[in-house]
């Protein structure tokens, strides 16, 4: 009996949006179960239809349009699975490959994106090559201080909160910038935007209506309170991925 290979990948599907074979927008993701051995991969198409089902009752305008891996490279069952996601899920699209370091979370190198489909007039499922794409990502403000942290040096993590103090500093900013132009309008300076005015006021009515001053300091407690707990998943992740990718070399 032949010993199974160390599986040392995630993967899963991609959902979103496509406007065209390389132009994707990918919104959502969820993880698939697959395995691979010395002879095949295989993957859960029955686990990766029941969760498609599932997403598409929240978010029923997305679909498939590809797959993803944890890992820097492709490997010798990368083009098994890429012909599984294009005959399952994305045609007549070929599927969307994203690949994600989770050795190095620098999610400005750490994310490569490639394009496959089959060669020759007789395309065969592990005959594929991969064509790299040019990817942008995009992060809302809420989820920038949780990315943060997952991608900051244990030694980073462990300062007073960085994260937090990023958000504060940008928010202090923004704030001054604000100042500054209405102290402007008040003396005369340049002359006012009605717009601008009424959207300021309706921003301070609504803080000064919705927070009394109990309510925003119990509001600033909780946030440092989840900052504390990304910080403490971040080195736990860490940790992880430390001793698995020791653990692979034993056995």
């Amino acid at each position: 009996m032949r010993r199974p290979i160390q599986q040392d990948r995630v993967i899963g599907a991609l959902l979103g949006s496509r406007s065209g074979e390389r132009d994707v927008d990918i919104k959502s993701s969820f993880a698939v179960p697959h395995s691979e051995n010395e002879e095949q991969a295989t993957v859960d198409s029955e686990h990766l239809h029941s969760m498609l089902d599932l997403h598409l009752k929240v978010n029923p305008r997305e679909v498939v349009v590809g797959w993803y891996a944890t890992g820097s490279s492709l490997n010798s069952y990368s083009a098994l699975i890429q012909n599984f996601f294009t005959q399952q899920s994305t045609q007549p699209f070929n599927a969307i490959h994203i690949t994600v370091d989770t050795n190095n979370l620098n999610f400005s190198t750490g994310v490569n994106a490639y394009m496959g489909s089959s060669l020759g007039p007789l395309p065969k499922m592990d005959n594929c090559v991969f064509q790299p794409l040019p990817v942008s990502l995009l992060v809302r403000e809420h989820e920038k201080a949780s990315l943060d942290a997952l991608t900051s040096t244990p030694s980073q993590t462990n300062q007073d909160i960085p994260a937090l103090v990023a958000a504060v500093d940008r928010l202090s900013q923004q704030i001054d910038h604000v100042l500054a132009y209405v102290n402007k309008v008040v003396s005369g300076e340049i002359q006012g935007d009605a717009v601008v005015g009424k959207s300021l006021l309706s921003a301070v009515q609504a803080l000064s209506s919705r927070f009394d001053e109990g309510h925003l300091n119990s509001i600033l407690d909780a946030h440092i309170q989840d900052t504390k707990a990304v910080s403490y998943l971040a080195d736990l992740i860490r940790t992880q991925s430390d001793l698995a990718s020791r653990l692979s070399l034993i056995v």
